[in-house]
């Protein structure tokens, strides 16, 4: 492979990357930093064969129910599935099975005003023909009461329901007419017991989610290859208006809608782009009669469950199971997804229904499917989100960056906002677990630093400033001074040489003569015009902590018949140099007046002989 060809290569396999990481990255990171992770657990249920929740529901004891289908138990083919979830767990406390030989599945569960159960969606095992809208009513231990179908010869199917004000329910799907008009939505009412009351053929190939309105009348989330739809009826199903908004891309189906704290509506489903087969989410926030306020596209994945949050924001779930929190505005404040992939052709993962269990925790329910080890599970994934994410303030008073004198030093501290977990590190080593203000333990000597740490009960850590003490040396013991002159000795001079010992470096020594104030003194020095009689003396260090010693007080006398001093030999010496320069001097001039004498009587000498 020449140059150009290697180079060529390499730039496709960089641009496949990069196409890989944008379209699979989608979701994983928080936009704001309005939320932050708590907690997050996922638990599977079901056998070798497939098993689907397409409805979860908070229920009355505090904990939830999900419902849809398994393929591993029950009477054959799939029979719709309720499942009953303990309070404040993830544990499965019960699940029942309904359906016959043929493919049974339930897609929306509520629980009603008497703690039991309606699960709707479709049967082939009963029913006039095809699949029939199939509506289940059990008791709170989801044993089946009654249960009844409705539809045709054609396939019929509920995707929605709901149990009304009068106590009767709802259910919204889809009819399938056998003149030839196609699929349309479908309304079904029914009184208490499942008897139909009445039933409305409305816009829009079916209806994928309802709500009921104030004024006694329903709106419902519609389907179009290529649009959202929103249609509002009266108590009896008579459409009072009809919305549709064309999609962002090639298709866009409506999966959901919720009536919002304003009066308004909110809708959200899945959008996508045939030619790249990119999804995205769409959320469309109406005012009570359907006009469009604003919209949102989130690309990279579809959703199919949309709730308002108990602080009004939304929240939405689907793909990957994922969870995308906005504000009130469709501003993004959260989104993340749950199912752990790390190859996307590895596994499927959808969730198709979320519910708020108390603020910021939310309950997924979808499947889940793990490349070549069976089929689909179902997916139940809890996540606890915390708005507080502000670590608390430490503040640390003790010790201080000063030196310390005690091997026992205070560590004094407080916080800006109540903890439930408090530690410290001394000298960057492992946490030490505290419950408030205590006393460090024994520290060696040499220089020290300690880092206090606290936890709020929203689980932010928050950490101190890091305290160094300064030349911190832990050290209670003086300086040990031992004075090695002469001791209780006569000197016969007013100079006394002093000598004397430490055991440490020190910062300064001094030394008292008679009890009077101290003198400075090196380790070596001679005390000087002393007078005749006896002597104390005592000598003093400090080390560098300030810890002072003292040695023991000797005695020494001098004498009063003292020798005399000699001169001081560095002033005697420089002037017998001199003197012996002079002698040296005078001794050479006599020489040669001497030799002159001698030269001048010579030459009289000879004058007068030869005159």
């Amino acid at each position: 492979m020449d140059v150009h060809s290697l180079r060529h290569h390499i730039i496709l396999v960089c641009m496949f990357l990069i196409f890989l990481m944008v379209s699979f990255s989608c979701f994983c990171v928080p936009v704001k930093a309005a939320y932050g992770p708590l907690f997050e657990s996922s638990t599977s249920f079901g056998g070798s064969q497939d098993n689907v929740a397409y409805s979860i529901i908070k229920t009355s004891d505090g904990g939830c129910a999900l419902a849809g289908y398994t393929r591993s138990y029950g009477a054959g083919g799939s029979d719709m599935w309720l499942l009953k979830i303990a309070p404040n767990t993830s544990s499965l406390q019960w699940s029942e099975t309904y359906g016959g030989l043929q493919d049974d599945v339930a897609r929306c569960a509520v629980q009603t005003s008497d703690g039991g159960y309606a699960l709707a969606g479709y049967t082939s095992s009963f029913g006039a023909g095809g699949t029939d809208m199939w509506l289940v009513k059990t008791d709170s231990n989801g044993t089946m009461l009654w249960n009844a179908t409705y539809g045709g010869l054609l396939d019929d199917g509920a995707n929605s329901v709901i149990q009304t004000n009068d106590g009767g329910y709802l259910l919204a799907g889809y009819v399938n007419s056998s003149d030839g008009a196609g699929q349309s939505t479908w309304l079904v009412k029914t009184d208490s017991a499942g008897n139909m009351i009445w039933s409305q053929t409305l816009p829009g190939q079916e209806a994928n989610s309802m709500v009921q309105t104030s004024d006694g009348g329903y709106a419902l989330a519609t389907a179009y290859p290529n649009a959202f739809g929103l249609v509002k009826v009266d108590s009896v199903g008579n459409i009072q208006w009809n919305q549709t908004y064309a999609g962002p891309s090639d298709e866009a189906t409506t999966e959901s809608v919720i009536k919002t704290s304003d009066g308004g509506y909110a809708l959200a489903g899945w959008t996508m782009t045939n030619s790249t087969g990119s999804r995205g989410a769409w959320l469309i926030k109406s005012d009570s009669s359907g006009n469009v306020m604003w919209s949102q596209t989130y690309p990279g994945l579809g959703v199919y469950s949309l709730i308002q949050t108990s602080d009004g924001n939304y929240a939405m779930t689907g793909d990957r199971a994922c969870l995308l929190i906005t504000d009130p505005s469709g501003g993004i404040l959260w989104n993340e997804t749950y199912d752990s992939v790390t190859e996307p052709q590895e596994w499927f993962t959808r969730a198709y229904s979320l519910v708020e269990m108390s603020s910021d925790n939310f309950a997924l329910a979808g499947a889940s499917n793990t490349f070549g080890q069976g089929g689909l599970y179902v997916d139940l994934t809890m996540v606890t989100l915390k708005t507080d994410v502000t670590p608390p303030t430490i503040t640390v008073l003790s010790p201080e960056n000063s030196t310390y004198v005690s091997s026992s030093v205070p560590l004094t501290f407080y916080s800006n906002q109540p903890v439930q977990w408090m530690g410290y590190a001394v000298d960057n080593g492992l946490n030490v677990t505290i419950t408030g203000n205590t006393t460090l333990p024994q520290l060696p000597d040499g220089f020290h630093n300690i880092t206090v740490y606290a936890t709020d009960p929203a689980f932010n850590t928050g950490a101190s400033n890091t305290v160094y003490f300064g030349s911190f040396a832990v050290d209670t013991v003086p300086v040990d001074v031992s004075i090695q002159s002469k001791q209780n000795s006569t000197f016969n001079t007013n100079s006394v040489l002093l000598n004397f010992t430490v055991n440490k470096p020190v910062s300064w020594a001094a030394y008292s003569l008679d009890g009077q104030t101290n003198t400075t003194a090196n380790q070596s020095i001679t005390l000087t015009g002393l007078t005749p009689g006896t002597h104390t003396l005592t000598v003093y260090a400090a080390d560098k902590l300030g810890l002072v010693g003292a040695s023991n007080t000797i005695s020494f006398t001098v004498a009063n018949n003292q020798i005399p001093e000699f001169p001081n030999t560095g002033i005697l010496t420089p002037i017998l140099a001199i003197a012996l320069i002079i002698s040296s001097a005078l001794a050479i001039l006599q020489k040669k007046r001497r030799s002159l004498t001698r030269a001048l009587f010579q030459k009289k000498l000879w004058c007068s002989h030869y005159g």
